[in-house]
């Protein structure tokens, strides 16, 4: 009776910590609908700060740390470093320049303003000045 209960205990903690390792795995994973990241660092480590956001006051980022696999690798390994919520849009400028992902900006969505001709296409590189006005133009104080 004792080895059928340690069996089933042993049984319950292996999956335990593969449903564990599973949901850790995927949750550092960066989903591809963000807005736009901004990205910092040089060499063999960048930052990234990715924002995600629906067109409201709120929105959500995850900070990531890149490092190439071994000096001069090709290769990149990306970690999950922090994630959170904002209130407000230019919160995202206190949470880059935190991660040190604040020297440029690259858009992942098309952003058209008719009424002031501005218009960004994914892909974009804008610098932090164009993205501050930008949240400017579409009232995101």
């Amino acid at each position: 009776m004792k080895k059928i209960i340690i069996l089933i205990i042993l049984i319950i903690s292996i999956l335990a910590i593969l449903t564990t390792f599973l949901f850790i795995k995927n949750t550092n994973k960066i989903n591809d609908d963000y807005y736009l990241k901004l990205i910092g660092g040089t060499g063999e480590q960048t930052y990234t700060t990715y924002l995600y956001w629906n067109g409201g006051q709120k929105a959500k980022y995850i900070c990531t740390t890149s490092t190439t696999k071994s000096y001069g690798s090709s290769k990149w390994i990306e970690k999950v470093t922090k994630k959170g919520n904002l209130a407000f849009m230019q919160g995202i400028y206190d949470v880059a320049k935190n991660n040190n992902s604040f020297d440029y900006v690259i858009m992942n969505q098309d952003v058209i303003i008719n009424s002031t001709n501005v218009s960004y296409k994914k892909g974009d590189v804008l610098t932090i000045d164009q993205l501050y006005d930008l949240f400017n133009i579409i009232g995101t104080k």
